[in-house]
């Protein structure tokens, strides 16, 4: 899953929006991973 924000928002506010859409996502399809960005830094979680 991906989430990007503009540049020099909060990228920690990125990862719970990211997880807040786990919900919506039957358990078998869920992602591996969350890649979150403001296009400047990016956050790879394994999850």
């Amino acid at each position: 899953m991906v989430e990007h924000k503009s540049l020099g928002k909060n990228l920690d506010r990125a990862f719970d929006q990211a997880l807040d859409y786990f919900s919506d996502i039957k358990e078998r399809d869920l992602p591996k991973f969350i890649l979150v960005s403001d296009f400047e830094k990016f956050r790879l979680y394994n999850l």
